[in-house]
C-alpha cells in the first residue's frame, strides 16, 4: 500500500525581532526559505506520520511552496515563555486530524490540544 507521508517537525528561534526569532525557528525545524502555506486540520487518507526534522521536503528548492499546518508563538517581552504545540489523531486507514494551540505555558497548550482533539474525534 502506497503512503502519503506527512513529516512532524519542531523548532525555536532566539533573534532581535518576533520576525527574525520566527525565521530562526524555521531554520531549526528545516522548513526555511520555502513559501509556507499554512493548511487546516485534515489528514488525508493512507497518511504515515513521520518525526524528524527534513532534509530536503519533498524535494523543493528555495522559494517553493511547503504546505505545513503551522503552530507559532512569538513574544518579545524577556523572561516571558512562548509555547506553540500541534497534535493529532489517526485511524487505522491513516486519515486524520491535526490541531494547533499556542499559549504562554507548556501545559496550557497541552491541555488544549487533548480537549479540542477529545471533541473533534466526535464528529
Amino acid at each position: 500500500m502506497s503512503y502519503r507521508p506527512i513529516i512532524i517537525t519542531s523548532g525555536k528561534g532566539n533573534a532581535s525581532t518576533k520576525l527574525a526569532a520566527f525565521d530562526a525557528a524555521l531554520w531549526d525545524a528545516g522548513i526555511a526559505n520555502y513559501n509556507l502555506i499554512k493548511l487546516s486540520s485534515v489528514m488525508p487518507p493512507k497518511s504515515k506520520l513521520i518525526v524528524g526534522s527534513p532534509e530536503n521536503p519533498q524535494g523543493k528548492r528555495v522559494g517553493d511552496r511547503l504546505y505545513v499546518v503551522l503552530a507559532e508563538k512569538r513574544e518579545d517581552k524577556v523572561g516571558k515563555e512562548a509555547w506553540a504545540g500541534i497534535g493529532w489523531v489517526q485511524a487505522e486507514n491513516g486519515h486524520g486530524l491535526f490541531v494547533e494551540h499556542e499559549w504562554s505555558s507548556e501545559k496550557e497548550v497541552i491541555k488544549l490540544i487533548k480537549d479540542s482533539l477529545g471533541d473533534m474525534v466526535k464528529y
